[in-house]
């Protein structure tokens, strides 16, 4: 079997494409889409918006910031659900 060796630029390239860009919440790893912001993820991952209290990499997020704030990849993201009663 013939071996083929690989330039530094070519192995670097290769590395970036089987990394699967990732954000974590609630403990669980989910998919990154580059440029998705806060409300969208929220949605994807079935919280609705107006229940749930935010933190984003230790920080909590007021809920007007939502739809502008940009989600880095590898974030972790904490979701409280806000339950009401009497």
């Amino acid at each position: 079997m013939e071996r083929m060796w690989l330039s530094t630029p070519q192995v670097f390239n290769r590395r970036r494409e089987r990394r699967k860009a990732m954000l974590k919440i609630n403990k669980q790893w989910i998919d990154y889409y580059p440029g998705e912001n806060l409300l969208q993820i929220l949605e994807r991952a079935d919280y609705s918006p107006d229940f749930v209290a935010v933190e984003v990499n230790g920080d909590l997020i007021k809920r007007k910031e939502f739809q502008t704030l940009l989600i880095p990849d590898e974030a972790v993201i904490e979701v409280f659900t806000i339950v009401g009663g009497g």
